[in-house]
């Protein structure tokens, strides 16, 4: 499972890579476009005009019926709207396409463009600037500046600039669909195998769970007559030196009856009473119940943060803190401090252990333990309460020992 995740986030990546690649190629071919076809619309224009500017050589005048014709023939371009041939005191000509336009004739820019035109002007007979200088000096006959403006439409370029845009857009949407779909298929196999783990774990507690209940329930009534008989012979012993070897005797029984009591209660179900429980209220109950213990050792408990109120059985939290601060106990160091923190529905309990070698991983396996005296089932238990109150409860780091209870669910 793990591979095939791999697998997918290295998909994903190159989808990702692919996208960019595409996308910075795609823009520039696409502007490159842009920029030849506007150049290939304006090179007709310019050879338009040329062939005005040319005619009267071939045909005498601009006012001539041949250069009209000319005119109207070069109008019948698709991408030409119209041509006008003017002085500055006259239309002289212009083609019947130009009625339905609103053209603006700037004589001071050569070129110009709208939205939806490019207007190009020219001077058809520039060679007459200087000769109308010098005749405007010798005589006031002199030949007219003829002009020629042509009007191009964008019509066909506006088609090509959105249906390239459409392209580019469709393949932006199609690889990001892909690069989605890739996440989308990456997260439902991750959710499979957390299921599958969950699911394995589950089965993997239940069997635990049937097995701790029918051990604990094979060995208990054996162990009660046992300790019966061993504190009836401890009662009858005259011998002091016999009497210190049933005390150890007696004292191992006990420590075996807290662990079959333990399998016992990991094996039953746990049925579960809500009410309105305060937290500091259950906290304090837990330490005066502790007292003693940590007194041995010398230890302090610090409670800081504010008090919140959680819906859970009281009896089942009892229990879950109880374990927590005698494993606290048992594990901190002679003489040291075991601050409890308060946030917003959540609870940290935070110890200097002695022990470093923890698996945090395994902490809430059943039998996982690192001391020789305990069976292994008490965080289970805590874990296994807390999951069926919908809470959750983890190591957030082992030096110091940090573990939280998040009464908001599993973080």
């Amino acid at each position: 499972m793990k591979k095939l995740i791999a697998s997918v986030n290295i998909l994903i990546i190159i989808s990702i890579i692919s996208l960019l690649i595409l996308g910075y190629y795609e823009i520039k071919k696409y502007n490159a476009s842009v920029k030849a076809h506007k150049k290939s619309l304006i090179a007709q224009g310019e050879l338009t005009l040329k062939a005005l500017e040319g005619a009267p050589k071939y045909f005498g005048s601009i006012r001539s019926i041949s250069v009209v014709q000319l005119a109207e023939e070069l109008a019948k371009n698709e991408n030409i709207l119209g041509i006008i041939i003017f002085t500055e005191d006259e239309v002289i000509y212009k083609t019947k396409k130009i009625k339905t336009l609103d053209v603006k004739i700037d004589l001071k820019n050569s070129f110009y463009e709208t939205d939806n035109e490019i207007v190009i002007n020219r001077l058809l007979n520039p060679e007459d600037i200087i000769d109308s200088k010098l005749k405007n000096k010798l005589s006031s006959n002199f030949a007219p500046l003829y002009y020629a403006t042509v009007v191009l439409s964008k019509d066909e370029f506006n088609h090509f600039v959105s249906s390239s845009q459409k392209d580019i857009f469709i393949i932006f949407i199609s690889i990001t669909f892909v690069i989605l779909l890739l996440i989308f298929i990456r997260i439902m196999i991750k959710r499979y195998d957390i299921m599958s783990k969950e699911l394995a774990r589950s089965k993997q507690m239940e069997e635990i769970a049937n097995f701790a209940n029918i051990l604990a329930h094979e060995i208990k009534n054996p162990l009660s007559s046992i300790q019966g008989f061993s504190n009836y012979i401890y009662d009858n012993l005259k011998d002091e030196e016999l009497k210190d070897y049933m005390d150890s005797l007696l004292d191992e029984l006990d420590r075996l009856k807290l662990i079959v009591d333990d399998f016992n209660q990991f094996g039953r179900p746990i049925d579960i009473s809500r009410t309105n429980i305060s937290i500091k209220k259950l906290i304090d109950r837990s330490l005066e119940l502790v007292k003693y213990d940590a007194e041995k050792k010398n230890l302090t408990f610090e409670l800081t943060g504010d008090d919140f109120e959680i819906l859970a059985d009281q009896d089942k939290m009892l229990q879950v803190l109880l374990n927590l601060f005698i494993n606290a106990i048992r594990y901190s160091k002679q003489s040291s401090k075991v601050e409890i923190k308060l946030n917003y529905k959540m609870i940290k309990i935070i110890n200097q252990n002695d022990n470093q070698k923890i698996d945090k991983e395994k902490l809430f396996t059943p039998f996982y333990t690192t001391s020789s005296k305990g069976s292994g089932l008490g965080l289970a238990i805590c874990k296994k309460i807390m999951t069926l109150h919908g809470f959750d409860i983890f190591v957030e780091k082992t030096a110091p020992f940090t573990i939280v209870l998040n009464f908001n669910g599993k973080g």
